[in-house]
């Protein structure tokens, strides 16, 4: 084909690509699609053997396209040229995977002639919808389950020129068709429950704000009902004249305004590409050159706080290894939040140049590193531009195709939750070696949450290009999730029954000690009989798949017998024990309700004597009335005594005078009377020393003078005594 020269450049570079080729071919050959781990071999899906199947440039284009529900059943959709008299037209044409049955017969669904510009969705329900571009306008038919292709309908109302349309539906059948008008703008109509108005189409990016779009696609994806995303390159007047990548969301209402996500204006962005997951977080990969060759770089909505990271956070560089331009970006995201990219990097040195297949993986809650981008294309061998689809368990598939033996084959490569990628795998089977005129060209993979999947191409037999496809059940070697509620581990009851319960993962099995489990509703819970001792508790969960988780707790049985019994012997004692205080205070209380039988005679006595009291207490409360008016006129009286007192009092204080001046006159009486008695003293010596001489008679008439005068100081003294 015309396009591999320019892929080796000089038949220098071709020679070193051979060369490297048949080394590799030496140390390492591809696994054939019947040996491949869940492929199921090459299946033609269309029919009309006259015309070609045209390419695509990823991700619009005329090629072939797939998509796959819920169930399994695969749609497929691609342009292809048929003759009608002696004119030759395009058309779209579709077929239908059921699996147990296969590819149905191809229809032809555009019911005109001349359309291109293909995409396709399918939703998990079964409903699918193909757009293309038609006279110039957006056209689409819609496939319902059980009643197949609708009739054309245009999509758009308006008078522009139309291209480049992207398709995505939720997993109410719900779709979102968008595309650009060359060098303006980009427009956007929803389809809700598949309905098409035209009337409905509205512009989703910032109105003349833009010189023109990139001439790189667009793209689109859905998340949660009625939420999308939509990422384009633009080329802005505003700050560094280059381009860049933008997006708008839809919230379930209205789209919410066009907004910058790449990492700087330094160099131009393109060709971005966006994935979204059933929580509408979202991850947008694009081309940018920064410095040197151009790299993939990442950003990421993320729900929970409506916002992507912030030019001041940076965006995620996905691969670091500066050989050569990265090429056509695509990523895919499962409904958990993780996602896989994959694109075409050339890698050039002076030995050799080709186009290699990279692939790098972001995890919920982390980012992208640069240092986790792999070699898909494990072969130095110039490659196609790839495509990526993920299954709900975070198993990831990878398509394209590799020059070899001169011609390009079809491959795919596999990564396994746990397990890692696998080594890569021929998807078709009619290879011929170097001698061969088969060729393959833009592969499209898509997987269900299941891990069903379908990868499409279309195929060179030397005469006309056909469709063809390869059915693929990724095989889940991810073990089922599921968690105690309990018992805890080590948990000692005394029991001889513990309920083993828990949480567990839709669609398994589960087996507790050898007893399957009804798991249903989400939960488990079974009883389980215990031994005295440690009882293992072994509780195995088996996926659909055959991948089991196990995990043993134990519980340790304490046969409670022997301890009631020592308990039921002892009760015994203590009842006995009781009985015989029992009987004691049975004696206690006979004697007690004697005493309280006298004491109730007692007290009735003692009631009589407190109603005679009773009686006193109340005369004697007359008594004390008649007393307190007694006292009463009492005290009245004693007022009156007080003022008599006081005068009394007065009188008493002046007598005291009186009485202080007769002692001063008694203390001087006193002191003569002293005198006096000295006097006398000396005179009675002298008298008693006459008497010896004198008579008789004259003693005693001296003494009777003496006794005068005595009595008469006496009562002179006493007279002054008193008051």
């Amino acid at each position: 084909m015309g396009e591999k020269n320019q892929r080796n450049g000089s038949g220098l570079v071709v020679g070193m690509s051979v060369l490297v080729c048949l080394m590799f071919m030496l140390t390492s050959v591809p696994q054939s699609a019947a040996a491949a781990s869940g492929w199921e071999g090459a299946t033609l899906i269309e029919t009309d053997n006259t015309g070609n199947v045209m390419g695509q440039d990823l991700p619009a284009g005329d090629g072939p396209q797939v998509g796959v529900d819920a169930a399994g059943n695969a749609i497929a959709v691609w342009g292809q040229t048929f003759v009608v008299g002696v004119s030759t037209y395009l058309g779209i044409w579709a077929n239908r995977y059921m699996p147990g049955f296969g590819w149905g017969d191809a229809e032809w669904i555009t019911g005109t002639y001349n359309a291109w510009d293909l995409d396709l969705a399918v939703s998990s329900n079964g409903n699918a919808m193909a757009v293309w571009v038609q006279n110039n306008h957006i056209w689409a038919s819609v496939y319902h389950q059980g009643a197949g292709w609708s009739q054309a309908e245009q999509v758009d109302d308006l008078t522009l020129w139309c291209e480049g349309p992207q398709v995505a539906m939720d997993d109410a059948g719900n779709a979102v068709i968008v595309w650009k008008v060359p060098s303006w703008n980009v427009y956007a109509n929803w389809a809700f429950g598949g309905v098409i108005d035209p009337t409905t189409t509205e512009e989703i990016d910032t109105p003349n704000a833009a010189f023109w779009l990139d001439a790189s696609p667009l793209d689109v994806a859905v998340g949660g009902i009625k939420n999308a995303t939509v990422v384009w390159s633009q080329f802005s007047l505003t700050g560094v004249w280059v381009y860049s990548v933008y997006a708008n969301r839809y919230d379930g209402v209205a789209w919410e305004g066009q907004t910058g996500i790449e990492y700087s204006d330094v160099g131009n962005a393109y060709s971005p590409q966006v994935a979204m997951d059933k929580s509408n977080n979202a991850i947008a990969v694009w081309c940018q050159v920064v410095s040197g060759p151009a790299n993939l770089y990442s950003n990421v909505y993320n729900a929970s706080d409506s916002s992507w990271y912030t030019e001041g956070q940076g965006a995620d560089l996905l691969e670091n290894e500066g050989l050569g331009d990265v090429e056509s970006p695509r990523i895919a995201m499962n409904s958990f939040g993780n996602a896989t990219a994959a694109w075409s990097q050339w890698h050039n040195t002076p030995q050799v140049s080709y186009r290699n297949v990279k692939a790098n993986q972001y995890v919920i809650g982390s980012r992208w590193s640069a240092g986790n981008a792999i070699n898909v294309n494990t072969y130095a061998n110039d490659t196609s531009r790839p495509d990526v689809a993920m299954d709900a368990a975070g198993n990831a598939v990878v398509v394209w195709s590799m020059e070899w033996w001169g011609e390009y084959d079809v491959f795919a490569r596999t990564r396994r939750t746990g397990v890692g990628w696998t080594a890569p795998t021929f998807l078709e089977d009619h290879r011929n070696g170097p001698t061969s005129t088969s060729d393959t060209q833009d592969e499209r993979v898509a997987v269900n949450a299941g891990g069903s999947g379908m990868a499409v191409w279309r195929d060179f037999d030397g005469f006309r290009w056909n469709a063809y496809a390869n059915h693929i059940v990724l095989p889940d070697l991810t073990p089922p999730s599921w968690s105690w509620t309990s018992p805890t581990n080590g948990l000692e009851t005394t029991i001889p029954v513990v309920t083993v319960a828990g949480t567990v993962e839709a669609n398994v099995k589960l087996v507790v000690n050898g007893i399957y489990v009804d798991t249903s509703s989400g939960t488990f819970s079974a009883n389980i009989a215990l031994q005295v001792g440690d009882n293992p508790i072994t509780v195995t969960a088996t996926d659909a798949a055959g991948n089991s988780a196990t995990d043993i707790r134990t519980v340790k049985y304490k046969d409670p017998i022997p301890t009631l019994q020592a308990q039921v012997a002892q009760i015994a004692s203590d009842l006995a024990t009781v009985w015989d205080q029992a009987n004691a205070t049975q004696t206690g209380l006979t004697a007690l309700g004697t005493e309280v039988s006298t004491l109730g005679s007692e007290l009735t006595a003692l009631q009589t004597q407190v109603s005679a009291l009773g009686s006193e207490l109340t005369a004697l409360q007359a008594q004390v009335s008649a007393l307190r008016t007694q006292l009463t006129t009492a005290y009245a009286g004693l007022n009156s005594s007080q003022t008599q007192v006081t005068a009394a009092l007065s009188d008493i204080s002046a007598l005291e005078t009186q009485l202080d001046a007769l002692q001063t006159q008694l203390g001087a009486t006193r002191t003569t009377l002293n005198t006096t008695q000295t006097d006398l003293t000396a005179v009675q010596d002298d008298v008693d020393g006459k008497a010896t001489s004198s008579s008789p008679m004259m003693w005693a008439i001296i003494a009777i003078i003496v006794s005068v005068i005595a009595a008469v100081g006496l009562n002179m003294f006493l007279g002054k005594k008193k008051p």
